[in-house]
């Protein structure tokens, strides 16, 4: 069957206006060619008709267009891939691992359908099918930096720390300069008690992203834990330089400067982590550390505490 130029005009146009980012000249178009019978046929036009609406927040009027792009070919997998998106994106994990699944049973090499679908996999805590579909999604691309420091980040949390360090270490060969895998490599070294390499990760990640505050904070705890606390609240300060509204990097500032015997500094330290934070005044009170400092500054923790 012919299509009509009109349709078509009207769909390029549209398409063209999308891909310059003009949303709303684009959806201009798009609803003039969904005004003509031939749209009804054609998945792809429904399938970027629906991206645009979702694009624009409008959920609603994506789902129905996926839908129709599913009427118009039952066995088009990106749509049912786009309908898993959306209920991802709004965090209706179950709904989106049927869709997922779907596209899937359609398309048995779909990358990112494999990818989604064992992130929600493990949001709704099934961490043995979340392996399954990253190892899934490997098979079609060995290089997938995210896949890699997912799985790692799953056999971590489980305590399989030589099989987590074998998946962070290849993602760090596909992207030596995320402080993302920086960062756990420190975390799953530093719980195998290889502390200088596990310094070493927590130092490359932080010169990557400096805005990442936990890479300091743990980086500072390996040396706490070894007694060196002047480097470790050299650590903390240039955390909270580039991080100030941290709680927490001012709370074991605090913790820091006690040890080093500079009470004032610490009470400054944790009455900006009780400003900004009010929960933290429960840490301190629950903290064995700080029970003798309380101790002896009662007058100072009651007014922290009102």
């Amino acid at each position: 069957m012919a299509l009509d130029y009109k349709y078509t005009n009207n769909k390029v146009l549209g398409s063209k206006f999308y891909e310059e980012g003009q949303l709303q000249k684009a959806l201009l178009f798009f609803k003039r060619a969904n005004s003509y019978p031939d749209s009804k046929y054609d998945a792809d036009f429904l399938i970027d008709f629906g991206l645009l609406y979702e694009e624009l927040n409008q959920y609603e009027e994506a789902l129905v267009r996926f839908n129709q792009a599913i009427e118009a070919d039952p066995e088009e997998a990106r749509a049912f891939y786009c309908i898993g998106m959306l209920y991802d994106n709004v965090k209706e994990y179950k709904k989106a691992i049927d869709y997922y699944k779907r596209a899937i049973e359609l398309d048995k090499y779909y990358e990112e359908a494999y990818f989604f679908l064992a992130s929600c996999c493990d949001l709704v805590g099934d961490k043995e099918d979340a392996v399954k579909y990253y190892k899934k999604a490997l098979e079609i691309d060995s290089e997938d930096f995210w896949c890699l420091v997912n799985l790692g980040s799953i056999y971590e949390e489980q305590d399989h720390n030589e099989t987590a360090l074998e998946y962070f270490m290849k993602a760090v060969e596909v992207d030596q300069t995320h402080y993302m895998v920086l960062f756990n490599l420190g975390v799953v070294l530093n719980k195998m008690k290889n502390f200088k390499r596990a310094t070493e990760y927590y130092r490359r990640a932080i010169m990557c992203n400096v805005k990442y505050p936990y890479s300091f904070l743990n980086l500072a705890l390996i040396y706490k834990n070894e007694k060196n606390y002047t480097e470790a609240l050299r650590i903390i300060e240039d955390g909270i330089s580039n991080n100030p509204r941290k709680s927490f990097l001012h709370y074991h500032k605090g913790c820091l400067l006690i040890r080093l015997n500079q009470y004032d500094d610490a009470k400054r330290a944790f009455n900006i982590a009780v400003g900004l934070h009010p929960d933290f005044i429960d840490y301190i009170n629950e903290d064995e550390e700080l029970s003798e400092f309380i101790e002896n500054e009662k007058e100072w923790y009651e007014q922290l505490s009102m």
